[in-house]
């Protein structure tokens, strides 16, 4: 019931997801899964350039099955991954539950199911093509084996013990193919199989060791065959600007100073991925604050939950034979012992691990959350059992009065009580938010993503021999709008994501193209008309054109509207496509002209219209008249759905006029 709770929370509208954010990671995600649905080895290409991706193929491999299944008429799609996500979290919820439920007994199970449900990181995760739920799920199952090895009824055997082992080494093999710095949980595998199976540690880590080089053989074959040796990755490819290497950098440095990247890093590793672990201030890239992975306002109570469950099972000093010596776990194997083992060993490993390493982002620590919220349940559980039922007395406690001590059990358990329903309280919420429960109950379905409608659009009316200046991912374009044309990619910007690393590094910029794109624009028969750009029937031959939402996107920001102001130059913007001149898919590039274009924008007297800060004009008598505030926009009788935007470069060719602020002005 909690799977199918946690599938109902993660589904999203894989049209929804069809942004593919955050890139690179998702676009190549979702294009890997495509192409090995199609039994081909995954490839990010831009026209005739193609190199291998930079991340292993577990996820894709994982998302495969599901994109074959999600198939329609436009055949596979690299969104439809994103499904495979909502159903890696039900199988992390599941697992947690089970894990919960072998160690501690069911309600705690069902207690850390929920807290993993309630929390932000499940809600944002799941609807994303990215590695991190997948993570947590494989991290999941490999507690539930150890809980379920450590009450196996044949755990003291040894082929029981070493088979056991031998599948977690092979789960363990798994969550690596899905992300290759999963294999820091090596040593919380080996601390859960130290209380699992106490009698049989040899045969279980034999059998670990086994299960973990067979598990681990695709990987390295694949690697070999893609990258030229099984120890080399995609990531010696994409990233030789981190740290002047080939390669990502490990350092202590970057513990206690400051890592390589962001550039706008301001305290070192340690002290920010611990802050943000328990919900201290973290200070993120330029000094913005980072919210807590594990919950944006009761990570401090999980935290202080968590360290409970970790003491009440930590081994026990005790004096043998005169000397002082650890407890050892019961015979037969504490599976409470394992969990505790393998979650806190885990996290601690990963903080230490992430510490290390040259790139700043708490995300990197998500796929440990889930462990992390079930001891957080368990320590405030059990404070709130031991606080309801009989409390210690004076020999429990030293010399603290029995009352106080009471009293002191009593405060605790109030506390846990608290901390629960608030750590809890969003679950409710994140049901009744989930785009399912929206599109089910209420009849609000999901919308297609702004960046895969405008591709759709491209894809129907684009000229076939067109030069598409896009801001959009080249390897998102070349699967929905350039394949089996003679469009050409040309990124608006160095600075976009794929082109500015060296595998596609040759595929030119506006900018490297500018002499290029000023001949293209002089073909015969001069500026053109508005109608032919209409519809693809009698399309422009050799057009160069602008998507609409490169063109609002770079607007934006500074760095890309330098460039684009620069682009647009030596040219006029006339809208095209189906929806033109009022909604454009693009806007065709032509030579100038005196009117800048201006007189294909079919503008209607006192229609209102904007710029890409936002401001509103009203056009009237062939001028620009400001509206300076909301009052006299609304004292205009006008919506903002009716307000027209218009790119910059053209709005600034309308005269200004003074500005508009009586209602019925003229």
């Amino acid at each position: 019931m909690l799977s199918v709770a946690a599938l109902a929370v993660g589904w999203t509208s894989p049209d929804a997801a069809g942004d593919l954010r955050p890139s690179p990671d998702a676009v190549e995600y979702g294009l890997s899964a495509v192409a090995l649905a199609r039994l081909e080895l995954p490839e990010v290409r831009v026209g005739e350039i193609a190199a291998p991706p930079r991340y292993p193929f577990g996820y894709p491999l994982l998302a495969a099955p599901v994109v074959r299944w999600g198939a329609g008429a436009g055949g596979l799609q690299p969104h439809t991954a994103v499904l495979a996500s909502a159903a890696a979290g039900a199988v992390l919820v599941g697992c947690v539950a089970l894990a919960g439920w072998r160690a501690f007994g069911f309600p705690y199970g069902i207690v850390g199911a929920i807290l993993v449900l309630a929390s932000p990181f499940y809600v944002t995760y799941t609807r994303l093509v990215m590695s991190e739920v997948p993570s947590g799920a494989l991290l999941a199952a490999l507690a539930a084996l150890l809980a379920s090895a450590s009450g196996h009824p044949r755990r003291d055997s040894g082929r029981a013990a070493a088979w056991w082992g031998a599948g977690l080494g092979l789960v363990l093999a798994g969550a690596v193919s899905v992300r290759l710095s999963n294999l820091q949980a090596l040593p919380a595998v080996v601390c859960g199989l130290v209380y699992a199976v106490p009698r049989r540690r040899p045969g279980a880590l034999a059998g670990l060791a086994i299960g973990l080089g067979l598990g681990m053989v695709p990987l390295l074959a694949y690697n070999a065959l893609v990258y030229g040796g099984p120890l080399t990755t995609g990531y010696h490819l994409w990233t030789p600007e981190w740290m002047d290497g080939a390669r990502p950098q490990f350092s202590p440095r970057h513990a206690l100073s400051l890592p390589a990247l962001p550039a706008g890093a301001v305290q070192g590793n340690l002290a920010h991925y611990v802050a943000a672990w328990v919900g201290w201030p973290a200070a993120g890239d330029g000094g913005q604050g980072v919210a807590s992975p594990v919950h944006p306002t009761m990570a401090g109570g999980l935290a202080a939950g968590a360290g409970l469950a970790l003491w009440r099972h930590r081994p026990l000093p005790s004096r043998r034979a005169g000397r002082e010596v650890l407890d050892r776990p019961p015979p037969g194997g504490c599976p409470a012992g394992a969990v505790v083992a393998f979650a806190g060993a885990g996290v601690l490993s990963a903080l230490a691990f992430y510490a290390l390493y040259s790139y700043q982002d708490v995300r990197l620590l998500v796929p440990w959350v889930p462990m992390w919220l079930l001891l957080g349940g368990v320590g405030l559980l059990k404070t709130i059992d031991r606080g309801c039922g009989t409390a210690p007395g004076r020999g429990q406690m030293g010399q603290v009065p029995s009352g106080w001590c009471v009293l002191v059990y009593r405060l605790a358990a109030a506390g846990g009580v608290a901390v629960l329903l608030m750590a809890m309280a969003s679950a409710p919420a994140a049901v009744i938010a989930s785009p399912l429960w929206q599109r089910v109950v209420r009849g609000h379905a999901q919308g297609p993503s702004p960046r895969l409608s405008q591709a759709q659009a491209l894809a129907r009316e684009l000229p076939d021999d067109a030069w598409l200046i896009s801001a959009i991912d080249g390897p998102l374009l070349e699967h929905h709008v350039l394949r089996g044309t003679a469009r050409r990619y040309v990124p608006l910007a160095r600075g976009l994501e794929f082109v500015d690393k060296p595998p596609l590094r040759a595929v030119l910029s506006a900018a490297e193209l500018a002499p290029a794109i000023a001949e293209r624009l002089t073909w015969e028969g001069g500026t053109p008309e508005p109608a032919p750009l209409l519809t693809r029937d009698g399309a422009i031959s050799g057009a160069v054109v602008i998507d609409r939402w490169s063109l609002e996107f770079a607007e934006g920001l500074a760095d890309y509207r330098r460039e684009l102001e620069g682009m647009l130059a030596g040219a006029n913007l006339v809208p095209g496509g189906a929806g033109a001149p009022r909604h454009p898919a693009f806007y065709v590039l032509t030579s100038p002209s005196p009117d800048h274009g201006l007189t294909h924008y079919a503008l209607r007297e006192d229609e209102a219209l904007r710029d890409s800060a936002g401001r509103v004009y009203v056009y009237r008598a062939g001028e620009r008249r400001h509206v300076p505030s909301i009052d006299a926009f609304i004292a205009q009788g006008r919506r903002w759905e009716e307000v027209r935007r218009l790119p910059d470069a053209v709005l600034a060719t309308i005269p200004a006029g003074r500005p508009l602020t009586e209602p019925g002005e003229g």
